[in-house]
């Protein structure tokens, strides 16, 4: 007569088209189990080793007949390990799944519940401005499993997450509680979301990644774009892989007419689905009166997408007397937090040394004899360096120093 022992019901949480592991460790006082059957509730047997020690898999774990998607490996079985190993998970995988094992005049049943968990999104990759909805379901459901979403690793916060239940359709198709998200498509909702999964006694998660089409460069509206007087600078206005847009036009919208030497870039630059539409546009010389807001538009799937671009002009002012006074000057020093000025010069080989660092919107200047090299206004923002500003210095070299303050 065979003595049955009952173990807990363990649970296993997976993302769909992982690998899961369903825990099976027998201790029947006996260097080998004679015979192992896994099994799944309304789905027959999984995987099973008879007394003789032939393997047998079910139909529904075997693909095209010679691969096996379920394996118990040999080198746990003198350790009472039957744990089984599955590969490429769906939802269909999700249910109850029973580890019978006999040996030595007694049974065992181990029970494991696998819940697949899956994200999806629809549309797939939806286009700027347009309504997505993002979707967490687990297979089967937990009554009492709770959810939270991650987008690149940063907690959605309670009043971001907007949860819904729905009952939606499962692969079985019998109706499964869903976590839905919806939200008005972005370039800042682009990227890796994650649905958090906790039940009472375990923990998992899946992760879909998000494209958005539409401008991807810049990612969002008054990007602001520093240049100094002189150079050349480029308004980029970048569309995403396969995304080419109609009607792409650039204006000026404030700071006064549209610059003659305003280009947009030629029309080859239209590109396949392989790689990104570069639409940016480029001004040369810069001078002051460039310096304004500036706004690309295109038509996609019939939306007119638009980014706006505030242009930033630098340039440093001097009194030309002794001592001389430079100014390192912006169109809008809004986002300036530092300013810092260095003395370039350069040695026979032309490599550029830099000579001397002050602190301060001001430079105030002593003395002056023949040189060569440059005063550079380099300034700053909370993220880095945005910029900066030269001034050449052919008759003058610094004897003494003195920083104003701004």
């Amino acid at each position: 007569m065979r003595c049955g022992v009952w173990s807990e019901e363990t649970e296993v949480l997976v993302e769909e088209g992982s690998q899961a592991v369903l825990p099976c460790h027998i201790n029947l006082q006996s260097p080998a189990v004679a015979q192992v059957r896994w099994g799944k509730n309304n789905a027959g047997t999984v995987w099973r080793k008879d007394r003789s020690g032939l393997e047998y898999y079910g139909i529904a774990w075997t693909q095209r007949g010679i691969h096996h998607r379920v394996r118990c490996p040999h080198t746990g079985f003198s350790m009472g390990n039957y744990s089984l190993y599955m590969t490429n998970v769906t939802e269909k995988d999700g249910g109850l799944y029973s580890c019978r094992a006999e040996g030595n005049g007694r049974l065992v049943h181990k029970w494991v519940t696998l819940r697949v968990i899956k994200v999806s999104t629809a549309p797939s990759a939806p286009v700027e401005g347009t309504e997505m909805v993002l979707s967490c379901n687990m297979t089967p459901w937990h009554k009492t499993a709770t959810t939270h979403w991650r987008l690149n690793g940063e907690l959605i916060g309670p009043q971001e997450n907007q949860i819904n239940d729905i009952e939606g359709a499962s692969t079985h198709k019998v109706a499964v509680p869903q976590r839905v998200l919806r939200r008005r498509a972005s370039q800042s909702l682009a990227g890796n979301w994650t649905c958090v999964v906790r039940t009472e006694h375990s923990r998992g998660e899946a992760t879909q990644h998000l494209s958005v089409r539409g401008i991807v460069h810049p990612t969002g509206d008054h990007t602001r774009v520093y240049a100094a007087v002189g150079s050349a600078v480029t308004l980029p206005c970048v569309f995403s892989h396969g995304a080419i847009p109609s009607n792409l036009v650039w204006e000026k919208t404030s700071g006064g007419l549209n610059p003659t030497s305003f280009q947009l870039p030629p029309s080859s630059s239209s590109s396949s689905s392989q790689s990104p539409w570069d639409g940016s546009a480029s001004l040369g010389a810069i001078v002051p009166y460039h310096q304004g807001t500036y706004q690309c538009s295109g038509m996609m799937e019939g939306r007119r997408l638009t980014r706006r671009l505030q242009l930033v002009i630098s340039h440093v002012e001097s009194n030309r007397g002794d001592p001389e006074i430079l100014t390192c000057q912006l169109s809008d020093d809004s986002e300036v937090t530092q300013y810092e000025w260095v003395h370039i010069t350069q040695d026979t080989n032309g490599t550029p040394i830099v000579t001397s660092k002050q602190q301060g919107k001001v430079l105030r200047i002593h003395g002056v004899t023949e040189t060569l090299g440059e005063w550079a206004c380099r300034f700053y923002g909370k993220k880095g360096m945005l910029g900066n500003a030269t001034y050449p210095t052919e008759k003058i070299i610094p004897q003494r120093v003195f920083p104003l303050e701004t």
